[in-house]
């Protein structure tokens, strides 16, 4: 799911999901480190960081 993304873009969707969700961006970002090495991220979270990438990415995930 997580793929390599710009840096800028990066940003957009920690802040997006921040936002979305009501989490700090750098405990959102933490959330989703985990969850990139295989850790749990929550149904919330993990909707909203989907919705996000789609949104801000140059080549949406299907």
């Amino acid at each position: 799911m997580l793929g390599k993304i710009a840096p800028e873009e990066a940003w957009s969707v920690l802040r997006d999901v921040s936002q979305r969700t009501n989490i700090k961006v750098a405990t959102g970002a933490l959330h989703i480190l985990d969850f990139a090495q295989g850790g749990d991220l929550s149904d919330s979270e993990q909707t909203e960081l989907h919705q996000a990438i789609t949104r801000y990415t140059r080549h949406p995930i299907p």
